[in-house]
């Protein structure tokens, strides 16, 4: 029995002391080491490394990096690193189970021209990169730099306390996070910009890379721009989703853009916007993909053929914005539908008579009519209130517009534009 227990015991203290001499030997294994590569989207990246029993020691350097599905030609930097053989990892965030925990100071060789690198790995402290490879063979990449410096000759950046985590799991889905305490800069057409602990979340979990990301988050408390003009915006938020619906070959888009406070020598002081577009074709969004990444495709080549195979297929638009302008709340509400035009066979063909027969659209809009009297379009708008063309309803202006057919109806009253699109369409001749 007590054999039994030792065996018992001992068992599992073996297999742990023995793990991570296996792991370590995985790590210089040339296919785990392409799978890294993939993982991480580097094909040139090689390592020599000094196997132990808990840990590897050695260096990594990456030739031609890639960021962003752009090469960086004649880029060459070095780090040396210092792998933990799992299961058992000492990490950042204190103990945690996984294969293998890599810290790395990367440097660059040699200076070179490119601003984005010269930005990351030439800061006055060593950027600290530190890779986790969890049991379920995903892998969370952390990148810290005290102070960044970006100078493209355009314009100027520094960032202080810059932040990067990455995680990727094996079918390549990527969620990603940048952080900042501070981020100042200036350039010559914004003057000089400063803004506060800006934070940047995307994910993107279509291993077909169809949705460029599945979704976006990016919050800044405030952000400053001063030039001619000041500008200071408060509670910055846009958020961004696609899906592709369930069994259908159709994706929808949601936006969201919010400013809650704004400060300026213009009247409007806060914003919201919500846009959803539905029924955009899947396909489109893998031709653009393709487009954005320099990648040749056989039906969609140039950005203008993109835009014709998005004026054939169908779509709608729905958009609900608020704006805080001469200090009242206004609302407007608009709906689009495109119809599509398939057999359209050059942008040409798609004038603004055609344009305007073809979209049906309506416009809902309610102005607050105190705000409204301490605005420039004030005796306007009493005007057109007393000849009965603008309705006043709970202390707001209505104006309801609908165009349909290439006739718009404002208010109740149709206004036929058929003139109009003829003469159009005489001037386009």
């Amino acid at each position: 029995m007590k054999k039994f227990l030792a065996l018992l015991i001992g068992l599992p203290l073996l297999v742990l002391a023995l793990t991570p001499l296996i792991i370590g030997g995985a790590i210089n294994d040339p296919k785990q080491l392409e799978q890294l590569r993939l993982q991480l989207g580097q094909p040139d990246m090689n390592l020599a490394l000094d196997r132990g029993w808990f840990r590897t020691t050695g260096v990594v350097t990456v030739t031609d990096p890639v960021i962003g599905q752009q090469r960086h030609q004649g880029v060459r930097f070095t780090a040396p690193v210092t792998i933990q053989h799992g299961p058992l990892l000492w990490t950042d965030a204190g103990m945690q189970l996984g294969w293998a925990y890599g810290v790395a100071e990367p440097r660059l060789d040699a200076p070179v021209d490119d601003p984005v690198f010269n930005a990351l790995l030439t800061s006055a402290t060593t950027p600290r990169v530190t890779v986790l490879t969890t049991l379920a063979q995903d892998m969370v990449l952390h990148w810290s730099n005290d102070t960044l410096y970006y100078d493209d000759r355009e314009r100027v950046l520094t960032a202080e306390n810059f932040d990067l985590l990455l995680s990727a799991t094996p079918d390549r889905t990527v969620d990603m996070t940048l952080h900042a305490d501070k981020i100042r800069g200036s350039s010559l057409v914004f003057g000089s910009v400063e803004a506060e602990a800006p934070s940047l979340v995307l994910n993107g979990r279509d291993p077909n890379g169809t949705l460029l990301p599945n979704s976006l988050h990016l919050s800044l408390p405030r952000l400053h721009i001063d030039a001619e003009e000041q500008l200071t915006l408060h509670g910055i938020r846009i958020d961004y989703a696609a899906r592709e619906e369930p069994g259908t070959s159709k994706v929808t888009i949601e936006q969201h853009v919010q400013v809650e406070q704004m400060e300026s020598r213009a009247p409007l002081t806060a914003l919201r916007l919500d846009t959803v577009t539905q029924d955009i074709d899947v396909e489109l969004f893998r031709q653009l993909r393709a487009l954005m990444n320099g990648v040749g495709s056989s039906s969609v080549q140039t950005p203008e053929d993109l835009l014709l195979q998005l004026q054939r297929k169908p779509f709608s638009q729905h958009t609900d914005a608020t704006l805080t302008l001469w200090g009242g709340e206004h609302q407007f509400a608009i709906d689009l539908n495109w119809p599509g035009i398939p057999g359209l066979t050059s942008a040409e063909q798609l004038r603004t008579s055609r344009v305007l027969r073809e979209l049906n659209a309506t416009i809902a809009v309610r102005a607050d009519v105190e705000a409204i009297e301490r605005s420039f379009v004030a005796i306007m708008a009493r005007n057109y209130a007393a000849q009965g063309m603008l309705p006043v309803e709970n202390g707001q202006y209505v104006l309801d517009m609908n165009l349909q057919g290439g006739a718009l109806n404002v208010n109740g009253q149709t206004i036929v534009l058929e003139p109009f699109l003829n003469l159009l369409n005489q001037m386009n001749r």
